[in-house]
């Protein structure tokens, strides 16, 4: 009877692999500079369905030398795609919704070149203000930046700042608490 078990067990299990391999989708595309495909980018895909203190699902791919990507199994789900590079940045990330064993072609980006703030913070005196929060946030934020924290940048022994691999647009920038977006 245990022998049965173990079989009928493992068997139930197979097939709950098989039809959850038949849950996932993929996402394919290219990355584009200039017109021209771009090899060696990560294109990553992040579960925007989860909560404060849960870990995000994401997949990832590089693209191949003509700046061509795929993403094979990505769970049923909604997800923000974007690419990462370095000095490079891509005006939004596209958001989309995989179901089951569904093929998502032709998510494309088109990549420009990332703008930087720098800066030094001092007191009244003019001395340096080290290790001072400082942080960049768009004037208007558009919907993906909502999803992004921006990150805090903070002052060296110099008090300088670099805020880097920003989008093109406008900015407020803030010292101390950071302003709401």
């Amino acid at each position: 009877r245990r022998a049965l078990a173990c079989i009928l067990f493992l068997v139930a299990a197979a097939l709950f692999a098989h039809a959850q391999q038949d849950q996932t989708g993929s996402i394919s595309g290219k990355v584009t500079f200039k017109n021209k495909g771009l090899a060696s980018i990560l294109v990553i895909a992040i579960d925007t369905n989860y909560s404060d203190g849960e870990e995000r699902s994401h997949n990832r791919a590089l693209t191949d030398i003509d700046g061509n990507y795929l993403i094979n199994n990505v769970p049923t789900g909604d997800y923000l795609v974007y690419p990462v590079a370095p000095a490079l940045v891509v005006e939004n990330g596209q958001r989309l919704t995989i179901t089951g064993g569904e093929t998502i072609r032709d998510i494309n980006f088109a990549m420009v070149h990332s703008g930087a703030i720098t800066g030094r913070i001092t007191d009244a005196d003019g001395q340096p203000l080290i290790k001072e929060t400082v942080s960049v946030v768009p004037v208007e934020p558009k919907s993906d930046y909502k999803r992004h924290n921006f990150a805090s940048f903070h002052t060296d022994d110099r008090g300088i700042y670099h805020a880097f691999g920003l989008r093109p647009g406008k900015y407020k920038v803030s010292v101390g608490q950071p302003l709401p977006i």
